[in-house]
């Protein structure tokens, strides 16, 4: 009977022997579209999952902080109501 830590390192050894067998052969050019394609893919999504994953920052709850950000937006309602006559 297999255990199941046998069937783990038999399975982590053979997804790094195909690893390294592709790392050293030979793209063919439609390997490195699909590679290009992949990677920039991949990195607009990661960005994506960046930009979600952003932690509120702490300091905009300080009351010094808080205070200027009412004057900014006062100031911002203001220009815009001037804009508009």
């Amino acid at each position: 009977m297999i255990s199941r830590l046998n069937v783990a390192a038999a399975l982590v050894l053979l997804s790094a022997t195909v690893s390294t067998t592709t790392a050293f052969a030979p793209m063919t050019t439609t390997q490195q579209y699909n590679a290009m394609s992949t990677s920039t893919t991949s990195t607009s999504t990661s960005l994506n999952l960046y930009s979600a994953a952003v932690l509120p920052n702490p300091f905009q709850k300080l009351p010094w902080n808080v205070k200027k950000e009412q004057e900014r937006q006062a100031r911002r309602l203001k220009v815009e109501r001037n804009q508009l006559f």
